[in-house]
């Protein structure tokens, strides 16, 4: 099978010759256009069968990947479509084993994101490692400074090399991310919802009131005050005097003064204001939404796992707060991490709830989240 792009006129056409099977699936996309795969034109030349198919108003993969937009979102997007695909061939009674899943014979409509392909009979391959040599192309194509896309390329191409990798189990693959970030977009559009993003994770400036000090310092400034009142009062009565010679009496003098003045510090001490920066008041964003979190060990022996902030690591797994909802991260963790017995793939985001059970390797925990 031959794969080549031309141009008749102004018409770009993607051609496929080299075949000669006069299949039933011929037929059926001859005579009608079946959604997500590009209208065909059927020759015989020679007793060999070509294909056209016709590109207009739409992009190669390759010019769709460079776009400045495209992120995780519309990579997730590509392989639903390119599992819509093989769906929408079955209700045509045609082997979706058939669909061609290579980067020179995808095309992507630049309004609407969709994706479309063709159909080889002659073309029957396993379309999970179809898929895994498709992102293994994307790997070098895609921005790589995008944390989010690259960790799903990589996660998703992971997954196809397990055995016994299915269409089914990529599918709840993107389903659970996927869900994930429609549960993030859906709160940002909440009305009221920015107007609280905005008040989370910020500092607040306070400005400094007029006469601050005596406000706050009143009442040491008194107590160092009654200090000198008392030992001016005693000097005038003459309790530091000697009673014959009327001359002063240093060591009385010297011992009354030490018990006021260390009186009066520390009562001083006591009644003056904490250190703080009255300018600046931090606003955590997590303030009204923090919860606590422990791994209960469902056998003996197993010590108890305290998760005292967020976010937590222990190795490669990461668990993280959002907005009073818990996830773990399975960050390619050498032990199997399996969440309520379903596995954890690498780079797979999971919601964890009070009561869910983890395991980590051989160790087995009951999740408790309280307030």
């Amino acid at each position: 099978m031959r794969i080549e792009r031309i141009q008749d006129g102004t018409v770009n056409y993607l051609r496929v010759s080299e075949t000669k099977s006069d299949s039933y699936s011929d037929k059926i996309f001859s005579y009608q256009e079946i959604p997500g795969f590009l209208p065909v034109e059927v020759r015989c030349i020679n007793g060999s069968r070509e294909y056209l198919y016709d590109l207009s108003g739409k992009i190669s993969l390759e010019q769709y990947l460079k776009k400045e937009t495209f992120g995780q979102k519309e990579c997730k997007k590509i392989f639903m479509d390119l599992i819509d695909r093989m769906k929408t061939l079955e209700e045509y009674l045609l082997d979706g084993r058939n669909f061609v899943i290579r980067e020179e014979t995808l095309f992507v409509d630049p309004v609407t994101g969709e994706l479309s392909g063709i159909y080889q009979a002659e073309d029957r391959k396993n379309p999970v490692k179809q898929m895994g040599y498709l992102l293994e192309y994307m790997m070098d194509k895609i921005n790589q400074n995008n944390t989010e896309l690259v960790f799903f390329v990589y996660g998703m191409h992971r997954l196809t090399k397990e055995e016994g990798c299915t269409l089914e189990r990529m599918e709840q693959y993107m389903a659970k991310s996927f869900s994930y970030e429609q549960e993030k977009d859906s709160e940002s559009q909440v009305p009221g919802t920015k107007e609280k993003e905005d008040r989370q994770n910020r500092t607040v400036a306070v400005p400094i009131q007029k006469n601050v000090f005596l406000k706050e310092y009143w009442l040491p400034i008194l107590i160092g005050l009654l200090a000198l009142a008392i030992e001016g009062i005693l000097w005038h009565i003459g309790v530091f005097t000697k009673p014959v010679s009327k001359n002063p009496d240093f060591s009385k003098l010297i011992g009354v003064t030490c018990f006021v003045v260390g009186v009066s510090a520390y009562g001083i001490r006591k009644t003056l204001p904490e250190n703080k920066n009255v300018t600046d008041i931090v606003v955590s964003a997590q303030s009204d939404s923090i919860h606590k979190m422990c791994l209960i060990p469902q056998k003996g022996g197993t010590p108890l796992i305290k998760i005292p902030y967020f976010p937590y690591e222990m190795g490669k797994i990461r668990i993280t707060q959002d907005d009073g909802q818990i996830y773990i991260l399975n960050q390619e963790c050498e032990e199997m991490i399996c969440h309520n017995h379903t596995r954890v793939v690498p780079w797979e985001i999971v919601s964890l709830e009070d009561g869910d059970i983890l395991h980590i390797g051989e160790r087995s925990y009951v999740t408790e989240i309280t307030c």
